[in-house]
């Protein structure tokens, strides 16, 4: 147990007799049993999610006189009350996750938690000022899956340059970002990662993408850094392309990235959850732009 190569997971199984439940961390690589596992009390109240232990390809059984498993997953999103992010927490409640999103405001937060519905609840940050963000996720008690999605939307060009603006958008996106990152990491469970999102506009810039396309070169560059600092914690950025179903894109006919996309069409929202998800989850994908764009960039 004291070896520095233990992955621990949290997994609780459901006592045969009437009972507390309990949660034990386990080798990876081997059966439990009663030499490999430390049981301790599970905290009650928590919201369990029935799921099958399986951990690169070794299925773990639970010990005599208990059953299940149950797997209890924190996923936090950060920007998770609209937009994407809220389609990424949307996918994580239904599976079982306790889900935790932000907003600029409580209110905002607490509507789109309730709406989203399980056990997501709702929580007031915002990352346009950075020195506040840490005393607003003070109530986080342990990160399994940190997503940051939040951005400020607008245009600006050189042509008629808003810098208060431009300000507000890179310390949200940057600054809003690592410190994002910086006040959760005590509290990073031992096989938590991280997603920043970015975009397309990174390697693609439209007119009025100035500041956007110049923040999402800046992801590239914080999950490199992120990903020595954090260590042995993971981080990726994924960039998705124009999401055809988004409530922005999905009345726009004719949008001209389908013709020049080898797929045919514009990516879903499901596909770019299904790609937030799977850096989230192979554990072998660490400091990488992930672009969801059907091909786009090739052409």
């Amino acid at each position: 147990m004291a070896s520095a190569r233990l992955r621990l997971a949290r997994v609780i199984f459901r006592s045969a007799e009437p009972g507390p439940e309990q949660f034990l961390p386990y080798p990876v690589g081997k059966a439990f049993g009663a030499r490999d596992v430390l049981y301790r009390r599970f905290s009650e109240g928590r919201r369990k999610r029935p799921g099958t232990v399986c951990l690169h390809g070794v299925l773990y059984q639970p010990p005599a006189g208990l059953r299940g498993p149950l797997i209890v997953t924190t996923s936090i999103i950060v920007g998770g009350s609209s937009g994407l992010g809220r389609a990424v927490a949307q996918r994580f409640a239904d599976r079982g996750d306790t889900v935790i999103i932000t907003s600029r405001t409580t209110a905002h937060a607490d509507t789109v938690a309730t709406e989203i519905g399980g056990t997501t609840r709702g929580m007031a940050v915002d990352l346009s000022r950075p020195e506040t963000i840490a005393a607003a996720l003070v109530d986080v008690r342990e990160v399994d899956n940190l997503v940051i999605s939040a951005i400020a939307q607008g245009v600006n060009s050189l042509a008629d340059f808003d810098i208060a603006e431009a300000i507000r958008a890179v310390t949200i996106k940057l600054v809003g970002y690592t410190e994002t990152v910086r006040a959760l990491r005590d509290r990073f469970t031992l096989d938590a990662s991280v997603v920043l999102f970015g975009g397309l506009a990174k390697e693609r810039p439209y007119p009025g993408s100035t500041m956007v396309t110049a923040f999402n070169g800046g992801i590239t560059g914080l999950v490199k850094t992120l990903a020595v600092e954090i260590a042995p914690h993971r981080v990726n950025a994924i960039h998705p392309g124009v999401v055809g179903d988004s409530p922005k894109w999905r009345d726009v006919p004719d949008h001209p990235h389908v013709p020049r996309t080898p797929i045919g069409r514009l990516v879903t929202t499901a596909e770019v959850v299904d790609a937030t998800e799977f850096l989230l989850r192979n554990t072998g994908v660490n400091a990488q732009d992930l672009f969801v764009d059907g091909g786009l960039l090739v052409t």
